[in-house]
């Protein structure tokens, strides 16, 4: 749907915490596209937060391009390991899935595995889950 504006491509609001729903998805690389924490939007939403895709952005501001860039988590400006923390301190119960891009490795296999591997560690440090 557009409205005049890129950015209404998520009408009819960017933020489905305006919606009468049950279960909610965090996805880091979109908050950054809409210009606001992802803590933010996680406080706000409590309970109903269920899911989540673990990434991270380079923006914290509604202005300059609309890209949804999907960077390892800790390789932006999001609040990921902060946020990460907070569900582990309310016994967050929901999935958190790793949603990153690995284009920048291109064909370098163990470049990927790598980044696959430090994204992976960084959700069980933050989260406080044990690796056995």
């Amino acid at each position: 749907m557009r409205t005049g504006s890129a950015r209404d491509v998520f009408a009819p609001s960017w933020n489905p915490g305006e919606l009468d729903i049950d279960a909610l998805t965090l996805d880091f690389s979109h908050a950054g596209m809409s210009g606001r924490p992802a803590s933010e939007l996680a406080a706000a939403w409590g309970d109903r937060l269920r899911h989540v895709h673990l990434c991270d952005s380079s923006r914290d501001s509604p202005k300059g391009p609309l890209v949804d860039e999907h960077l390892p988590p800790g390789h932006g400006v999001q609040p990921v390991d902060d946020v990460l923390r907070a569900l582990a301190d309310h016994h967050f119960d929901g999935l958190v899935v790793a949603e990153i891009t690995t284009r920048h490795c291109g064909r370098d296999e163990q470049m990927r595995a790598t980044v696959l591997a430090e994204t992976l560690q960084f959700a069980r440090t933050h989260l406080r889950v044990d690796a056995s």
